[in-house]
Parts: structure tokens; sequence; C-alpha cells
């Protein structure tokens, strides 16, 4: 009955996770219904952790450098006059970082790996279903375009090109769900494939195409460099990654060049403000720059601004632990399990270098489901090798 309680609560903060984008589809008043959902979720992993009397130590490693890192940025950008409200701004969607604790605790069986695999295709399919068929209503124009917008502008989770396509904050896991069913791939996936890959190029994110792009050139590279076959693989990930990225940056209905003029813009303000203290250790949560008084579309020219150059080795560190915890999986034998796993973190970083996906929910939950995953697959012999 326990089992079953932990798979279902695992199954509907998962499900939120890769389908509810940033949060804030539905408006629920102070706290996002994520918000609640991980409050909860902190509270039953405590009571596992208590029944089990144990925990894992490098868990609590990663928390109490996540903790002291958050504290050391807080107090700095309170010193440096930042308003309380923006620096609990900045802390507030860092704290999912603590879902490390609710993974490590619930998905610590064979069976809740496969649940999870299974939650991120189906996502990734339901998200890339609805995207083409919204696009294909707007642009056949049974979808009237402005009452859709107005309809979901409100909730800040959409970013529209033009008048005939847009990005949602959740797509990321549209390129999640590829990575999983390419690795995992069967005759009967083509055409999920084939849908899962038109909604990401149809979403106009050069972003998405190149780090998608980038991982299975790290894959044939660095991960399995010995097969003819990756050569030839990878010759066609570079033709598909110059056709992909002309066709997406010389379309004539999208201004690109506001949004890589604004990435210049925040680069320079950053730069401006640079001294060696702050580079050490940054100007605070709070601080931002005029141009972005908050966020900042690039994640570690954020990272680096705010928490300086700890900051950005805190996020090495992670990056580093999970490649360990992938190498002991493939000593093992699980590679075939870990691999995806391991491809959707490193999608995840890759992809922070052009969006906020590393410091926010959205990515923080890919991460530290990976480790999760990754962790219990370390932990497993060879003959308990689990088929997705």
């Amino acid at each position: 009955m326990l089992e079953l309680a932990k798979r279902l609560f695992l199954s509907v903060f998962c499900l939120e996770l890769f389908l509810g984008g940033g949060g804030r589809l539905i408006d629920t008043g102070l706290l996002s219904i994520r918000m609640y959902l991980f409050i909860v979720s902190l509270i039953i992993s405590f009571f596992l952790i208590a029944m089990r009397k144990r925990i894992d130590k490098n868990l609590v490693i990663i928390v109490s450098l996540a903790t002291l890192q958050f504290v050391l940025s807080s107090i700095i950008g309170l010193v440096n006059e930042a308003p309380v409200s923006n620096v609990l701004n900045d802390v507030k969607p860092l704290l999912f970082i603590f879902s490390g604790i609710v993974f490590y605790s619930l998905i610590d069986s064979s069976k809740t790996i496969k649940l999870v695999t299974k939650l991120l295709k189906v996502s990734s399919l339901i998200l890339a279903i609805t995207y083409l068929a919204v696009f294909a209503g707007i642009n056949l124009g049974i979808i009237p375009f402005l009452p859709f917008y107005n309809m979901v502008q409100p909730t800040e989770e959409f970013f529209f090109r033009g008048e005939f396509a847009f990005f949602y904050k959740g797509f990321m896991y549209l390129c999640v769900g590829a990575i999983f069913y390419f690795w995992q791939f069967k005759e009967s996936s083509k055409l999920t494939i084939f849908l899962i890959c038109a909604a990401i190029v149809l979403t106009f994110t050069r972003g998405f195409i190149v780090s998608s792009a980038s991982v299975f050139v790290v894959y044939f590279i660095f991960i399995k460099p010995k097969y003819v076959r990756s050569i030839v693989g990878l010759g066609i990930l570079v033709l598909g990654l110059f056709f992909g990225w002309s066709y997406v940056s010389n379309s004539s209905n999208i201004d690109r060049g506001v949004s890589d003029s604004d990435r210049i813009v925040q680069i320079k303000e950053v730069a401006e403000r640079f001294t060696i203290p702050s580079a050490v250790f940054g100007h605070g949560f709070g601080i931002g720059v005029p141009f972005r008084p908050e966020h900042m579309e690039i994640s570690y020219l954020e990272i680096f601004h705010k928490q300086g150059l700890l900051g950005l080795l805190f996020w090495l560190i992670i990056f580093v632990y999970g490649t360990y915890l992938f190498k002991v999986t493939k000593h093992k034998g699980h590679s075939d399990s870990a691999m995806p796993f391991y491809l959707s973190m490193l999608f995840v970083y890759i992809q922070s270098f052009t969006n906020p996906f590393i410091n926010n929910p959205i990515g923080l939950s890919m991460i530290m489901i990976s480790l999760a995953v990754l962790r219990f697959l370390a932990q497993q012999e060879r003959d308990t090798a689990i088929s997705a």
C-alpha cells in the first residue's frame, strides 16, 4: 500500500513538472500548485527518511553546499542594498534543488525508474501533439490568434513567434522526450519521434535545435567514439544542425535581432560591473543589471553576476558528480538505463548557455531526477540491470 501511494504521488509530482511549464498555468494565488506539491513532497520524503533511518551522504553534501551558497548570496545581496522582495524572487526558484531529497526518497527501485521514464516519454508526446494541433489550428484559421493570445498571455508561460507559432516554457521536455525515444528506439516509435521532432522545429527555438544536436555530438565523440556508425551519425547531425540553424535563423516572420541584442546588452552590463570581489562572490541575490533587474536569459551569466565563480563552481560540482555516477553505472553494466537520464542532464546544462533552465524548477527537476536515478543504478550490481 505504501509503495502504491509513493508511485502515485511521484506520478502526480512528475506530471506537473513535465507538463506544467513554469508552474503558473493555473493561478492559485501566492503559491503555485508546483510549490504546494513541493512542500507536501518534502514532508513525505522526511517521513520516508525517518522510517529508513538513513540518508545518502552525497545528497547531504549537495544540500549543505546549496544552503551555504544561497545564504551567502542572500547576505551579500542585502548588504548591497538589494530589495528583500528581489532577493526572495532569486532564492525561490533555486529552492527546487531540494527536490533532490524528494527524488532520492521516491526513486528507489527499478519500478520507479521505469515509471519516471514512461512519464517523461508520454509527457513529451502530449506536448508535441498539443502544440502541433494548436499550431495547425492557428495557421489554418480554426483557432483565432488574438483570443488565444489574450487567454494564455497572462500566465507568462508563453512567448509568441509572430502570429503563427509560440514557445511554451515546458517545451524543454520535448527535447528530453526525444532523447529518451531515440535512445530506447523501437520501430513502433518512428511516428512518435517524427511528431516530437516536428514540434521542436516548429517552435522555432534555435537553442533547442543546437542543444539537442550538441548532446548527440557529445555522445558520438566522447561516449561511443569507437563505432563507424558514429561518424555517419555525427555527419548527419552536423548537416541537420546547419540546415536547422539556417531555417530557423532566416525565417522572415521572426525577428531574431532583438533576442540576440538583448543578450549582448546583458553581457555588456555584467562586464561593466565586474570587480575582483564580485568575480569570486558575486553581487548577491536581488542585484540585477539595468536591462534585467531580476532574471537574465543566460543562466550562467546570471549565476556569475549574482553568485560569482563560487556559484559556477557549485553547478560544476553537480555536473561532475553526475558524470561520476554515470561512469559507475557504465562499469556495472547499467548504461542502457542510465544513458538517457545522463544525456538529459547534459542537455539542460548546454541549453542553459542561452536560456534560463539550470537555475529554475524546469531544468532543476530534470537534473535532480537524473542524479537520483544515476545514484540508484550506481548502487546496483550487474545482475539487476533495468530494461526500460
